[in-house]
């Protein structure tokens, strides 16, 4: 059964499979037993929701045993501390005190207030104690808060940051009594000097005014995943070379996938992610789970190469109420952008040491298709097949286009973080002969739409491999003149005018940010050009976080010949990896980069003329 707010659970024993004897019955979560009352055929406990980053969702689990159970009599009147908690500010610099980066609202030194209502039962003396869960964005001394309610001061506090700034509770006594109903306080920011105060909240509790508990609507109980993955990916089944991890929303789409990994040669598993967690981790959403689930699979007789991930995720994993999960498969997050702070990093799924941060090359490429519905799924799964075993022949096929941004501003200034040209201009030469190239290299003197006419003539008229080094956002790569129409060399929603059919390109996005597909609000630009229909891309390797033209170049060192040569994007993501960690420089690129994708996927072989000797009489 799952449960995602604190409350009391009743389950009536007639609704049991096989209940047994009452007395042998167990409820467990996480393997830790709860006790429970048992009375009038009724089962009632008290549930907790999730704590983890990663879900609120409590998976319980309920057993009938050989043992007598947990047992307790709960009060007649049930409550609970008074919290208030909104998830509202993701800042993926900070930390929260529950270990994730969603907090309630920002407040500034001297700038607005945060209102904060709550439902009193009753009214509030003074001398209660309030605890504020906060986050200090600014390390100094001399941080204050202040508490009002109706124009009146209730309570302040104040603190100095140590060495480190970090997550605390900020205590602060009432000095004044609260009425019972909704009260709405306000919450202020009321440091002075510099540096400018700046805090997080993350939540408000009163340990001592105690609320009703709930009665939570009875729970759907569901039937575990009974085989163990650690002993095959199905019973019989001794592994696969080609591991699919899919929400089960988008198993309907996968069958032509996994026809296509067969018929070069795969031997594919399918996996249910919550059949990994019912194994992994007692039910629950767990990304570590499916890490651990992965380094099991590599013991299997039959290990994987590649493993691809089915569905979208997002930082958001907690949604509110009146919200919906939008995570299917969740990201990994871990600190390790120097500008950005968390990102979601697919590859440390597949880093199976102890410590991860460590290792700068995965055990095995890894991939992911971020589709949100089935009909996305069925869209990126018919343009990856076509990939796979029928890319349609032609020229396309040994062309490939490389946009650069400029070097040089408007008046000769160099971008600092340039030059790009040179970056691709030393990839390209890594490709054979057989290769046609187009370049397209920005300069700010150019007629921009026209520059954005040709690009997207060669684009859709197609090409195996298309790469950008630059500047980006989520939404565009370059900027160009902002007080133009269109102050971009390539925006978000040209993904959507593309035309090039089944002739699509594996992108290489040197750049920052393009394929952020765990943003809580906005798509980005990689993504929209893998889910487009009848054009776009059919993958990419794209960047969730910052980065320098560097690293940009060291691991286009190790991806383009590798790719050139035959291998798969994957292996070829890998080969720029094991590229970038030789120089020792710039390994949070390491984390950054993933694949937009399915990791199996080739440059198309280029078609070959054929030349037949002409005789005349």
């Amino acid at each position: 059964m799952r449960v995602t707010r604190l409350g009391l659970v009743v389950i009536p024993l007639a609704t049991l499979p096989t209940a047994g004897l009452p007395n042998l019955i167990h409820i467990r979560r996480q393997g830790i037993e709860v006790p429970i009352q048992i009375s009038d055929g009724e089962i009632q406990f008290i549930a907790q929701p999730s704590d983890s980053p990663a879900t609120s969702e409590a998976v319980y689990w309920v057993t009938s045993e050989s043992t007598l159970g947990a047992r307790i009599t709960l009060p007649a009147v049930l409550t609970a501390p008074l919290v208030w908690e909104r998830d509202q500010v993701y800042q993926s610099t900070a930390l929260s005190t529950r270990g994730d980066r969603w907090f309630a609202g920002e407040l500034r030194a001297q700038g607005a207030t945060l209102p904060i209502t709550l439902s009193l039962p009753r009214g509030v003396a003074a001398g209660t104690l309030v605890e504020l869960a906060l986050t200090p964005i600014v390390r100094r001394a001399g941080h204050q808060l202040q508490l009002w309610h109706q124009g009146e001061l209730v309570g302040a506090a104040s603190w100095d940051d140590g060495a480190t700034s970090g997550p605390r509770i900020a205590a602060i006594t009432l000095n004044r009594a609260l009425p019972a109903g909704d009260v709405t306080l306000d919450l202020a920011l009321t440091s002075t000097g510099t540096p400018e105060d700046a805090v997080l909240i993350d939540q408000l509790r009163m340990p001592s005014v105690a609320v009703p508990l709930p009665l939570l609507p009875t729970p759907t109980l569901a039937t575990p995943a009974l085989h163990d993955l650690r002993s095959g990916p199905a019973p019989g089944q001794a592994g696969a070379t080609s591991l699919i991890i899919s929400h089960s929303d988008f198993l309907p789409a996968l069958a032509p996938l996994v026809a296509a990994h067969q018929a070069r040669g795969h031997t594919v598993a399918v996996i249910d992610v919550q059949h990994i967690y019912d194994v992994f981790s007692f039910g629950e959403r767990s990304p570590e789970a499916i890490r651990n689930f992965i380094r099991a699979a590599m013991s299997w007789q039959l290990a994987p190469r590649s493993v691809l991930l089915v569905g979208a995720g997002n930082v958001r994993m907690r949604p509110q109420a009146n919200q919906g999960d939008i995570t299917f498969i969740p990201p990994y997050l871990i600190d390790s952008d120097p500008k950005y702070g968390e990102i979601a990093c697919d590859s440390c799924y597949a880093r199976l040491s102890t410590n991860l941060r460590t290792q700068v090359v995965p055990d095995l490429p890894i991939g992911r298709l971020p589709v949100h519905t089935l009909a996305e799924a069925h869209i990126v799964v018919a343009k990856t097949v076509q990939a796979l075993i029928a890319p349609p022949s032609g020229t396309w096929r040994q062309t490939m286009l490389a946009i650069a941004d400029n070097d040089l501003e408007l008046n000769g200034t160099p971008d600092q973080a340039g030059p790009f040209s040179t970056t691709a201009d030393a990839a390209l030469a890594a490709l054979p002969d057989t290769y046609r190239l187009e370049r397209f290299f920005y300069t700010p003197q150019a007629d921009t739409t026209a520059f954005r006419q040709r690009l997207f003539q060669a684009w859709d008229a197609g090409a195996a491999m298309l790469m950008y080094t630059g500047h980006a956002s989520l939404w565009q790569w370059a900027w160009t003149n902002p007080d133009a129409a269109t102050p971009h060399l390539v925006g978000l929603y040209d993904a959507d005018a593309r035309t090039n059919g089944a002739r699509l390109p594996i992108l290489l996005a040197m750049t920052c940010l393009s394929g952020n597909w765990a943003n809580p609000t906005l798509q980005p630009i990689d993504e929209r050009l893998l889910l487009r229909v009848g054009g776009g891309t059919v993958a990419s390797l794209s960047p969730l976080g910052s980065g320098v033209q560097r690293g940009h170049t060291q691991l286009l060192a190790g991806v383009v010949p590798a790719l050139g040569a035959g291998s798969t994007l994957g292996a070829a993501h890998l080969a720029g990896l094991k590229a970038l960690a030789a120089t020792g420089r710039d390994l949070d690129l390491a984390f950054s980069f993933g694949i937009l994708g399915d990791p199996e996927l080739t440059l198309p072989a280029p078609t070959q003329a054929i030349y037949l000797p002409l005789t005349t009489r």
